[in-house]
């Protein structure tokens, strides 16, 4: 007698078939990806008491790319403080870089201070789109009234186009016509359709209040208060932070691309409010 009892063999990780989005998460996917990014991190504490190193894996040498390490000592009232270094220059010395030496207040200090401003910016914004409410809403009345007799007179010219073909068919206009008046409705058509287009591409360019529940920007202004940086801030808003020698810095934010956009949105539909 046969035994048809299937037997599970385990098989090699990279031989895993698997199928992503088929059930309903347990978690969003926002905060998974944040969860994945903090695990990838180092994430080694310099003091459990007092001086958590909440950059760690977040800051670079701007010149040779390696990781800044962390560097003791204790000040003349025995406390502990601690400076960045770069990596390269810790492990090879000066001939392949240079230390490109931070301390931590002061990188501390310039990521909260820099922080703080963009938050003052988005606060800023946030009532200039509320003073161009109204005004905007009156744009996009206007602009839908311009849309509907666009789109009407866009059918009426497909009609007549159309009409055009019947009556050559039965030989009502010559050839010559009919080549003449096609070209012009074509012509008429393409005018209509990017009209229509360039329109509606502006609808959605209007900034609204709404913009302002996206997640991202609902968070800024959750912070608006803040004085103190942590390891949870920091992973949710920074991206990288590159550092250059004489204490210059570059601060890459999660949020960059969408803050620069909304930004040039909001300012240049200002400037267009008031040039009319």
């Amino acid at each position: 007698m046969m035994n048809t009892a299937s037997k599970q063999r385990p098989v090699e990780k990279e031989n895993w078939i698997r199928v992503e989005n088929t059930h309903e998460p347990i978690i969003d996917r926002q905060l998974w990806d944040k969860v994945q990014k903090l695990l990838t991190k180092k994430h080694r504490d310099i003091d459990l008491e007092t001086n958590k190193n909440i950059f760690a894996g977040f800051i670079k040498c701007g010149d040779c790319g390696r990781a800044m390490m962390k560097n003791f000592w204790r000040r003349a009232d025995g406390s502990k403080s601690y400076s960045f270094y770069c990596g390269t220059y810790k492990r090879s010395g000066k001939d392949y870089c240079t230390p490109h030496t931070l301390p931590f207040q002061v990188l501390n200090d310039i990521v909260l201070g820099d922080l703080k401003q963009i938050i003052r910016n988005v606060e800023n914004l946030q009532e200039l789109v509320k003073s161009q409410s109204f005004t905007a809403t009156k744009i996009r009345k206007s602009t839908d009234i311009e849309l509907t007799k666009l789109k009407a007179e866009l059918e009426r010219v497909k009609k007549l186009k159309k009409s055009i073909y019947e009556d050559y068919k039965d030989e009502l206009i010559s050839k010559e016509e009919f080549l003449s008046y096609r070209e012009d409705y074509q012509q008429k058509e393409t005018l209509y359709s990017k009209q229509i287009e360039t329109l509606e591409e502006k609808k959605k360019e209007s900034v609204t209040e709404d913009v302002f529940e996206t997640p991202w920007l609902r968070r800024l202004l959750e912070l608006k208060d803040i004085e103190e940086l942590d390891r949870d801030i920091i992973v949710e808003m920074i991206d990288q932070i590159t550092v250059y020698e004489n204490r210059k810095l570059k601060i890459s934010y999660n949020f960059g691309n969408e803050l620069e956009h909304l930004f040039s949105s909001v300012y240049c539909e200002d400037l267009e409010k008031k040039a009319i």
